[in-house]
């Protein structure tokens, strides 16, 4: 982020990871498909 010129804390980008991963979890489990079995 440094590299941006954008200035956040440790610990605000840590709250956000802890509230986005349940989120990504749901979104790639509705799209992960089952593999078949011949």
């Amino acid at each position: 982020m440094a590299e941006r010129s954008i200035v956040i804390d440790h610990s605000t980008l840590y709250r956000w990871v802890i509230r986005l991963i349940p989120l990504l979890n749901k979104a790639f489990h509705q799209h992960k498909r089952t593999v078949e079995r011949r």
